[in-house]
């Protein structure tokens, strides 16, 4: 799905947290944390570019269970 939409577009927190199928409170503690996707500030408003969004999920790539130390 990622893929075929502009990757300039911004989309919401809530937009975000569906396409990587978690759930808002997830995004939010992961951005805290400082290990959840890129995002934008615009104002108070939180926005994530698709873009960034398939670079995260790419780095979450893994071959084993085992802790990367």
């Amino acid at each position: 799905m990622i893929e075929t939409i502009n990757s300039d577009i911004l989309i919401t927190e809530p937009e975000a947290a569906s396409i990587l199928r978690v759930s808002l409170t997830s995004l939010r503690r992961w951005r805290r944390q400082g290990n959840g996707p890129v995002f934008r500030k615009l104002g108070r408003s939180v926005r994530y570019r698709l873009e960034d969004m398939r670079d995260f999920v790419a780095s979450a790539r893994r071959t084993s269970t085992r802790r990367v130390a």
